[in-house]
């Protein structure tokens, strides 16, 4: 038997609203590409994989280099003309130091702009290495959680972080053997706390860092320079058997009492 006219206009009406149902997206992996020194538009989708300029969403990644294996070039390389603000769940940090006669430096974003960590377990991956020549990677945006994060990696590149890192409540977490430096001025956590387990964490040039809960440090942390300091909630039970705290050129510490 023939469908009637009016089965038709059914099947059809459904067939258009499964069509115009949203599409299920996976979480995506943006990663940028080129490896020669000079300076790059992040809005520039030529320098970027398939996956584009990298858009907002609390399960995107976003990878400075695809591997740890291939050098880069000598000299700066520079990553400007970022978003004034930016969600993303995953930072990593790849790349290798140039095998020529000079360092390589991976400037990244801009001073004021800001990035949000969230979603689920927001993570940043310190795994650049240093080849025959040095690896500097330095992020300048603040960094806004609003969940906790965690630092790792265990590249031997030096990785520094200028802008803020703010979110109260909101733990920061360090591991892999990795070498973290805070410069910029103002980091607070609030009643997070912060966990230094492995590889180290450096206060410098003037950084600052609060918490008022109790640090766990496990790892070393160094608080260098005069303008650098860190304070925290309380000093009780903070510091493990293998943790260091080392406090030199004029930096200063200052924790509770109980």
């Amino acid at each position: 038997m023939k469908p009637n006219r009016s089965f038709r206009l059914v099947r059809a009406g459904c067939l258009g609203a499964l069509l115009a149902l949203p599409c299920a997206r996976g979480a995506s992996t943006y990663t940028f590409t080129p490896g020669g020194a000079g300076t790059y538009a992040w809005v520039g989708a030529e320098n970027w994989d398939g996956n584009g300029v990298p858009v907002d969403a609390t399960d995107a990644t976003v990878r400075f280099f695809s591997d740890t294996t291939t050098a880069l070039g000598s000299g700066a390389i520079a990553v400007g003309s970022d978003p004034a603000m930016l969600t993303l769940n995953t930072l990593t940090l790849n790349g290798e130091g140039a095998d020529a006669t000079a360092d390589t430096a991976v400037n990244i974003g801009s001073t004021g702009n800001a990035w949000t960590f969230d979603g689920t377990t927001p993570i940043i991956n310190l795994n650049g290495l240093n080849g025959i020549q040095a690896l500097a990677c330095s992020v300048a945006p603040n960094i806004s959680l609003n969940q906790n994060l965690t630092v790792t990696g265990n590249g031997t590149a030096a990785f520094t972080f200028a802008g803020v890192i703010s979110g109260s409540g909101k733990s920061l977490t360090k591991s892999g053997t990795s070498a973290l430096t805070l410069s910029g001025v103002g980091n607070n956590i609030g009643a997070g706390v912060l966990s230094v387990s492995a590889g180290s964490l450096t206060l410098h040039d003037g950084g600052t860092l609060s918490s008022s809960s109790c640090p766990s440090l496990g790892g070393t942390v160094r608080v260098d320079g005069a303008g650098s300091s860190m304070s925290v909630g309380s000093h009780k039970n903070a510091m493990s058997s293998n943790g260091r705290l080392i406090v030199s050129n004029g930096g200063s510490v200052t924790m509770g009492l109980s």
